[in-house]
């Protein structure tokens, strides 16, 4: 079995969670600049929704940031289990890989239209 430091891995995945939390930031300031016609079917609940979502992964990456220092240094974990949580093959190369993997990555999955 083979295992990767634990503040690696938190330093990684603290990445990802920066990069989603600008995504939502984004679509936060898109929905925002819009005219009021186009987000009318929007509720204000759910504008706020999209802004609480920016809020919270930002304060997750910042978490996890805080955490991996934390942690002792010869602390690891099984690749493998870890592995077996997550359904994104991008997910499973951050745990296992050594490269950083942007979240837009075309690789990281089908687009499906409905």
């Amino acid at each position: 079995m083979k295992y990767r430091a634990a503040t690696e891995i938190i330093d990684r995945i603290a990445d990802q969670v920066a990069q989603l939390a600008q995504y939502a930031r984004t679509l936060d300031e898109s929905l925002c600049a819009r005219e009021l016609a186009d987000v009318a079917q929007l509720s204000a609940s759910e504008l706020q929704h999209v802004d609480a979502l920016a809020q919270y992964l930002g304060d997750l990456e910042c978490l996890l940031r805080k955490m991996a220092p934390m942690l002792p240094a010869d602390l690891t974990l099984p690749t493998e289990a870890l592995c077996s949580a997550v359904h994104l093959n991008a997910m499973q190369r951050l745990i296992t890989g050594t490269d950083r993997i942007p979240v837009s990555e075309p690789s990281a999955g089908d687009v499906t239209l409905f």
